[in-house]
Parts: C-alpha cells; sequence; structure tokens
C-alpha cells in the first residue's frame, strides 16, 4: 500500500517504481490480479509464526492466506491501479481495475456484492468484514485514474 500511495502522489521514482511493478508481477495469481497485504505469507513453520499469533485483536485473524497474512486486498489493488494509470500503464491498470470489481461483487451471505475486506489468497474466497466502503472507494479510485481523472497530489482533470 505503502508503494501504491508513493507512486500515486509522485513520490517515487522511475527505479522504484519498476522495481515495485516487477515485485507485484510476481506476486499475481491470473486469476485473482489483485495484491495482497503482505507477503510472503508466514505459516506455523516460520519464525515469525509466534509473534504473529501475539499480534490481534478479540480474535487471531491471519492464518496462512487470510487477512493480512497473504490475503488480497481490493483496497490495496485498486490504489495500484490507480498507480499505474498514472504512469501510463494503462492496460495493465484496467486489468487490475477490473479484478477490484469482480473481487467486490464476489456474493456472500446471500448478497450478490459482498464488498469483501479482502478474498483469500488461495481458495479467493471473500474474508474479513463486509460490506467494507474502502473496497467500494477503491473501485471508484481506479474507475477514475483509468478515466484520465486525477483525484490526488495533482491537478484534476
Amino acid at each position: 500500500m505503502a508503494n501504491a500511495l508513493a507512486s500515486l502522489l509522485g513520490v517515487a521514482d522511475d527505479h522504484r517504481e519498476r522495481a515495485v511493478d516487477a515485485y507485484v508481477d510476481e506476486l499475481l495469481h491470473e486469476d485473482a490480479m489483485l495484491v495482497p497485504a503482505f507477503h510472503p505469507v508466514i505459516t506455523p513453520r516460520d519464525a515469525y509464526w509466534d509473534e504473529l499469533q501475539m499480534s490481534f485483536s478479540y480474535t487471531f485473524k491471519n492464518q496462512p492466506h487470510e487477512y493480512h497474512n497473504g490475503g488480497l486486498w481490493p483496497l490495496v489493488t485498486g490504489f495500484y491501479a490507480a498507480s499505474l494509470a498514472r504512469r501510463g500503464r494503462l492496460e495493465r491498470a484496467r486489468e487490475m481495475r477490473d479484478a477490484v470489481h469482480r473481487a467486490n461483487r464476489r456474493p456472500r451471505d446471500g448478497e450478490p456484492w459482498s464488498f469483501s475486506e479482502y478474498l483469500h489468497g488461495r481458495s479467493h474466497e471473500p474474508g474479513g468484514t463486509a460490506p467494507m466502503g474502502w473496497s467500494a472507494a477503491a473501485a471508484l479510485i481506479a474507475d477514475a485514474y483509468v478515466d484520465g481523472e486525477r483525484l490526488f497530489g495533482e491537478a484534476a482533470g
């Protein structure tokens, strides 16, 4: 998210943006096209697992490929898609924007548009809180940038 914002706001240099793009391309699941909140996924065999289990509110939510531990986030992906569009990478921006829309319209609890907080990193099932306003907002931000509008840090057009 920080890299997406740095690029979107014009703070990151070209070298950093290319490095982030290459890293994100390696992480993407072509069938989901969403960016994980955190990577690599921490599993019970990893050294940081005990520390991860100690960091939660109310209940532990960070099983492998869930929530912040490898969950795929429409919010992060929408901002990243906007940064791609700002830099003229429109084809990739559209692909990722469309992935945010697909994620948001995943059915959950009998509702056709779940606007879930994240999708499971492997099964792509909606998870977390729903409906989540920031998942909807990220889609709108990505739409605006793909359509040539500029919302943050530069004159709107």
